[in-house]
């Protein structure tokens, strides 16, 4: 599972991160904390990589500055994550501290529903709840695999000079 958060240095938000990659491996599932990345080959080497291989993207949007009107603007880095998760189709869960601007960025395109959360302290509880009520499964993988049990489900087929092939029906 990839986790998209913000981790603004020296803030509580790299604890929060921790702790819900925490509650997850406990649930059994293998997360990945988006981190800090500074070249292109550390963000193509790690993000892109880990987001192809993530099987759910789990997205936590925390308030950074104040606009005009009061609301706050997202953490733009992990708004680009989102993106490239929806170009991706991969199954997302979207949560969003109260008092970031609705239908900001990419999340006004996409109607993810946000779960609104305003106790930073407790997330990690809320979102294995979340996680837990929806259909994601530590253990699935959205990939074929072909594979027979037995010897028997199966027979060489002399075909061409090339020697004997094996098809799979």
């Amino acid at each position: 599972m990839f986790i998209s958060c913000g981790q603004t240095r020296y803030s509580e938000e790299e604890r929060i991160a921790q702790d819900v990659a925490a509650e997850l491996r406990r649930m059994g599932y293998d997360p990945y904390v988006a981190i800090e990345e500074h070249t292109f080959e550390g963000v193509k080497d790690n993000i892109f990589q880990k987001l192809k291989e993530s099987e759910y993207f789990l997205f936590i949007d925390f308030k950074r500055e104040e606009f005009k009107d009061g609301t706050h603007r997202g953490s733009l880095f992990c708004h680009q994550e989102l993106a490239l998760a929806v170009y991706l189709s991969m199954d997302l869960m979207v949560f969003q501290e109260k008092g970031v601007k609705e239908g900001d960025g990419i999340l006004g395109s996409i109607q993810a529903n946000p779960i609104l959360f305003g106790d930073r302290d407790h997330l990690h509880i809320v979102i294995a709840a979340k996680i837990n009520e929806s259909n994601w499964k530590p253990d699935w993988k959205n990939k074929l695999v072909v594979q027979r049990n037995d010897e028997s489900e199966f027979k060489d087929a002399a075909l061409g000079i090339d020697g004997p092939s094996r098809w799979y029906h």
